[in-house]
Formats: C-alpha cells, sequence, structure tokens
C-alpha cells in the first residue's frame, strides 16, 4: 500500500539553473524522510529542466510537472492542487532549507496539533550571512486569538514600538519559512492572486490563510536560507504600476479583514503599512535608471504622496517611534516634500552599497 506523504514541498522553478542543485541537494536529503517535493518548472529557457529530470530519475519522492511560463502565481497554485501531504511548505528555487527543516517543523505541527508552524530565517549573500529577527515569542503556541491579534496583525502591518524597525515590515509576509496545514487552504479554496494585478503575493495570501487558522507556533531558528545574490544595490528591477497594483492589493486586504471582528488594531496596521511602503515605491522609482529624469521621478513621488489614501495614512502616522533617519524620510513624506524624499533614498542606496 501506497504510503501517504506527510510534507508536500513546493518549488516553482523559473531559470534558476545557477542555484537550483543547492535547493535540490537540501530537500532530498532532508533528515525527515517522508515528503513529496513538487518540482514545476515554469517554462525555463536554460537548463533547469534537465537538472530537474536528473533528480526526479533519482528518487521516487519527486514530482515533476513541466508547463509552459505562467508566472509564480499560476505556478503556486498549481503546485497545492498537486499536494498530497497532511501539510505543505513552499521552497523558492533559488534558496534552500537546513537538512533537518522539515524535521523540526513537522514534529512540532504533531506535538502541537497546529495547523501553521513558522521558523526564522538567514539573508544568505555571496559573502556573509545575516540572520533575520522576528518579532514574535519565541516556541510558542498561539491559540486563535492570538494568532489574529498578535501574528495576522504584524503581517498586516507594524503599530507603536514596531516602527522603529521599518526594515522588518515584510519579515512574516513570506510563505516560505511556513509549514500549512494543507486542509486549511484546500478546504477555503485559497489561491495566490496574480503579481500582474496586486504586486505581491504573498502578503494577500498568507492574511486568507490567517483567517481561518485555529492555532500557530513559531520555532525560533533559522531554518530557511533566503538568497539574496550578489546584491550592491538598495533597488532592483522596475516595476511597472507598482502604485496602483498595492493599492489594489490592500483593497483586497481591507475586502479579507471584514469577515472578522473589529478590534484587533488592523486599520492602524495597515494604514502603517501604506506609509511605510513609500520606500519600496520610492526606490521602484529610483530603479528606472535613466529611463526618466530625476525631476520625473520626483514628481511621480509627489503624485504618489498626494493621493488621499496615503494622505489619510500619514495624517495617524506616529513619527515618535522612528529613528532619527526614518524619522526624518517619513516626516517628509507626510509634509508631501517629494524632493527630499527622493534624495533620502538616493542616500540610503549610496550607503548600502558599502555595507
Amino acid at each position: 500500500m501506497e504510503i501517504k506523504p506527510s510534507v508536500s514541498i513546493i518549488v516553482p522553478v523559473y531559470n534558476v539553473e545557477q542555484y537550483l542543485q543547492r535547493c535540490l541537494d537540501s530537500l532530498v536529503n532532508q533528515t525527515y524522510y517522508n515528503i513529496e517535493i513538487i518540482l514545476i518548472n515554469d517554462g525555463s529557457t536554460d537548463n533547469s529542466l534537465k537538472i530537474l529530470k536528473h533528480y526526479a530519475d533519482k528518487d521516487p519522492r519527486v514530482v515533476l510537472v513541466n508547463k509552459e511560463n505562467e508566472g509564480i502565481s499560476t505556478t503556486r497554485n498549481l503546485g497545492v492542487e498537486t499536494a498530497t501531504g497532511e501539510y505543505l511548505t513552499f521552497v523558492d528555487s533559488d534558496d534552500w532549507l537546513e537538512l533537518d527543516t522539515i524535521e523540526k517543523m513537522y514534529d512540532k505541527a504533531i506535538q502541537e496539533q497546529c495547523q501553521l508552524v513558522m521558523c526564522s530565517y538567514t539573508r544568505s549573500y555571496q559573502n556573509k550571512e545575516l540572520r533575520k529577527a522576528i518579532d514574535l515569542k519565541s516556541d510558542y503556541l498561539f491559540n486563535e486569538q492570538e494568532t489574529k491579534e498578535m501574528v495576522l496583525r504584524k503581517i498586516i502591518g507594524p503599530i507603536n514600538e514596531e516602527l522603529a524597525h521599518p526594515e522588518n515590515l515584510d519579515s512574516l509576509v513570506t510563505v516560505w519559512g511556513k509549514l500549512y496545514k494543507t486542509s486549511v487552504i484546500k478546504d477555503h479554496n485559497i489561491k495566490f492572486l496574480d503579481t500582474t494585478l496586486i504586486g505581491t503575493e504573498d502578503l494577500v495570501f498568507n492574511v486568507e490563510v490567517f483567517l481561518y487558522l485555529k492555532n500557530s507556533f513559531f520555532i525560533n531558528l533559522p531554518l530557511y536560507h533566503y538568497w539574496k545574490g550578489n546584491e550592491t544595490s538598495f533597488t532592483s528591477s522596475h516595476n511597472r504600476n507598482l502604485n496602483e497594483k498595492w493599492k489594489k492589493r490592500d483593497e483586497v486586504i481591507t475586502n479579507l479583514l471584514m469577515k472578522i471582528d473589529e478590534g484587533h488594531d488592523f486599520e492602524e496596521a495597515l494604514n502603517n503599512r501604506v506609509c511605510l511602503s513609500m520606500i519600496g515605491l520610492g526606490l521602484n522609482e529610483i530603479s528606472q535608471a535613466n529611463q526618466i529624469s530625476s525631476i520625473q521621478k520626483i514628481k511621480n513621488i509627489n503624485n504618489i504622496l498626494a493621493e488621499d489614501r496615503m494622505k489619510r495614512a500619514y495624517k495617524q502616522l506616529e513619527l515618535s517611534y522612528f529613528p532619527l533617519h526614518w524619522k526624518v524620510f517619513y516626516l517628509f513624506n507626510k509634509y508631501r516634500l517629494g524632493g527630499l524624499s527622493y534624495l533620502t533614498l538616493k542616500g540610503m542606496e549610496v550607503i548600502r552599497r558599502y555595507i
């Protein structure tokens, strides 16, 4: 009789031949054996598919799916549909796991009878590794109320003293570094939304999942390695219409939160996320390089800051919690001084290159 896997590991793959072996070796060599490894080739044009076939031929636990390129959201949704494990987790194909990651997370899920297990992670660069600090109670089982008031609320956005570290805005947002009870996702038909509509898919997905959780657990160990590659810049490639996408994303989140009772500081948290999002939105303008002039970039930042949604959010933002450099940046935003915001971000970018 075929034994059903306890954990399904979903790995979307697109043109990552340089890093793929490191990722896959960390999966097939997990200390917990009863897993299925779902590798979905999303139309790679390099040697990724060849590498995937090699692992599928060697290990019967590997499930290989090959399809045309459709993007990360559709690929992850297909992975969820394919998964047969009691629990599932997501791994990006240029990242990797500690070899006992699944064992530690699955054992905790069974021991505590919980529907989601989270762990900390390490940001791995070419020449250094930095552990990401996650502000949650260590090795703690959150009941249903705590899962919403303490974990979901942090995912939505920071409040009060948490504003002192805007760099941690998305430390809990990722779908990787989490072990999900598969039935929670499938029973409620939770899907990843198209990134071309909302910009980033992880936040909305996790908000919806957390609405239905009865409990959750946090392991304060950096079991996941998030590859930051050769980054020397605080910016990445330009994301067209990012502001419109994030507005749509926040609208979706607002509608999801209407399903549960008020009183969880969700509105304040989301407003603070809107304010803090000016880091990403401003850097997105800077990342256009020489495509447009600096004057036009500043004008674009001013236009974003002039939107009613931004003005409402900044009106209630409490600046006293921020360290000086962030306080200055958000003060510029609050008074819609886009030129000074732009120069601040440019300065941060230069400093980042030498860290």
